[in-house]
């Protein structure tokens, strides 16, 4: 994965910073499982954003649903802002090209 494990004792947090979500079309009930589509189209110095896009499947043109959430690296003992390393940003940018399942 991209990230250490997420725990309480782990020196590194990733927390949410902000989360915008756009309804586009309406999603009916249905029994299948939705697609949901996720990149990572910016990475800051200490923080990057997730980009999400449900459709209903391969028939879907234009997703239904599409949204971005901002996540920000933190110390955990002071909850500071902590810079994202050489080797977690070089691991991220394999997810911000086309976006992936």
């Amino acid at each position: 994965g991209i990230f250490p494990p997420l725990t309480a004792e782990q020196p590194l947090w990733v927390v949410v910073a902000d989360f915008r979500i756009k309804y586009r079309r309406q999603l009916e009930y249905q029994r299948e499982p939705v697609s949901v589509e996720m990149s990572i189209p910016k990475i800051g110095g200490a923080s990057f954003t997730i980009a999400y896009s449900l459709t209903t499947g391969a028939a879907d043109e234009e997703p239904r649903v599409t949204a971005e959430s901002t996540m920000a690296m933190v110390a955990s003992a002071t909850g500071r802002p902590q810079r994202i390393d050489a080797q977690m940003r070089s691991r991220m940018k394999l997810w911000s090209g086309e976006a992936r399942s």
